[in-house]
């Protein structure tokens, strides 16, 4: 369903986790849409991740301190504008180390 709106297509590349991938621009467009193309089942009407774009993603990586707004912004946008789930909101971002 992220894949439906423009800042959800990029939240999927600007995770730090993936942003931050030691791999270049083209293995990591590639890791992208198998991920949310072949294991995600990724809509064939939106269009698949070129180097170009994850090379400009990746500029802007997500912080730790706006990575849970950030995706709350989009939720809201995906349930509204594309019907995706209610459920989507219900994640509470990362959640600090059990001691």
């Amino acid at each position: 369903m992220f894949l439906c709106v423009r800042e959800g297509r990029e939240y999927l590349v600007r995770l730090p986790s993936v942003a931050s991938t030691p791999v270049d621009d083209e293995s990591l467009a590639a890791l992208v849409n198998f991920v949310a193309f072949e294991l995600g089942a990724g809509d064939s009407r939106f269009p698949r991740f070129t180097a170009a774009e994850v090379h400009r993603l990746r500029q802007m990586p997500l912080t730790a301190e706006t990575l849970t707004s950030y995706r709350r912004s989009i939720v809201d946008k995906v349930t509204r504008e594309c019907g995706a789930p209610a459920e989507l909101r219900t994640y509470e971002g990362p959640q600090p180390p059990s001691p």
